[in-house]
């Protein structure tokens, strides 16, 4: 992986993190990028099946904020 790539995965993590509310970001376990797929480590399966049905929209938020299809799709966990 080279520096441009973790460069891109931090810009990427670092958006997620900066769209989420205070309440989210008390159920988020662990995020990481794989290619151009986000996975989210969810502690809650409430919210975990929430964000699931949710997930086209949070993918386009994502790209919008980033401005470049940078993800292809978020998996939550």
């Amino acid at each position: 992986m080279g520096l441009d790539s973790r460069m891109a995965e931090g810009q990427v993590i670092a958006a997620w993190e900066d769209m989420q509310g205070e309440q989210m970001r008390r159920q988020i376990k662990r995020t990481w990028l794989q290619k151009d797929v986000l996975f989210v480590e969810i502690a809650s399966p409430a919210w975990r099946h929430e964000l699931h049905l949710n997930r086209k929209a949070w993918r386009d938020r994502l790209n919008n904020e980033l401005g470049r299809e940078a993800v292809r799709e978020i998996v939550f966990r």
